[in-house]
């Protein structure tokens, strides 16, 4: 398995079996989770005075995505935040995104996959989830149909 330098990282997420599997597969991937809640009140003060290097939340549609990113904002301020999500949704990416995410990932991956996903968004980097790649491919082909329907019609 792929394993990551020393990255810590708080682990947030509602459903405590889900959290404790993606606490054996992070452990497992390299990472030290320093603390895991099933949402930010949850952090107790030791987890709120820790400098983790990366925040996963693992995001349920019911929830406020915004507001939820802003409280970990709030509390972890110079840390990479991750959603983990179980659907694709553009409108909540962006929104995502726009908060001050560093990735936005779909559970539909293996865990060498997450692992290194994780380590991408832990060192700086923006991770997209693969399904829009194909949303922007569906999105260029409607754009050029509709600019050659609009071409044919200013003829």
């Amino acid at each position: 398995m792929y394993k990551v330098g020393d990255c810590s990282l708080v682990l947030i997420g509602q459903n405590t079996l889900v959290r404790e599997g993606l606490r054996r597969i992070l452990i497992d991937g390299g990472f030290t989770l320093e603390h895991s809640a099933a949402s930010i009140d949850d952090l107790d003060d030791a987890a709120l005075s820790s400098s983790p290097r990366l925040v996963v939340l693992d995001w349920a549609k019911s929830d406020d995505l915004e507001h939820a990113i802003s409280c970990i904002r709030e509390a972890f301020a110079h840390t990479h935040i991750v959603v983990l999500t179980d659907d694709f949704s553009y409108e909540a990416m962006v929104k995502a995104f726009n908060a001050g995410v560093h990735g936005f990932i779909v559970k539909r991956m293996g865990c060498e996959s997450l692992v290194a996903s994780l380590s991408l968004a832990a060192v700086g980097e923006k991770v997209l989830p693969s399904q829009l790649a194909s949303q922007l491919g569906e999105v260029m082909v409607n754009n050029s149909l509709s600019e050659a329907k609009t071409a044919d019609l200013a003829e």
